[in-house]
């Protein structure tokens, strides 16, 4: 685990429609640094979040549609969701 996760949070949608086996190799892959299907900009960013703080995004191209995990830059907590579920702030 490259750093923490805080609480993980998984919305309705997913709860609903992904299986937690997927959801756990998802949330593992986020934490490992294994970004997924994001721009070459967005990997650099996430390892300068890493080491610097901010906030980190991965998404990744499933069988159910694009999922994104987000952790705060404060790591308090890492969430899932669909891409269409996710706003950046």
């Amino acid at each position: 685990m490259l750093f923490e996760s805080g609480k993980k949070i998984v919305s309705p949608a997913i709860n609903d429609n992904v299986t937690k086996d997927v959801v756990r190799l998802l949330f593992n892959r986020h934490l490992t640094g294994d970004w997924g299907d994001i721009p070459e900009l967005d990997k650099r960013r996430n390892e300068e979040a890493v080491l610097n703080g901010g906030r980190i995004f991965s998404g990744y191209f499933t069988g159910h549609g694009k999922i994104c995990v987000v952790t705060d830059e404060n790591r308090r907590t890492t969430r899932i969701m669909f891409a269409d579920e996710y706003t950046s702030r």
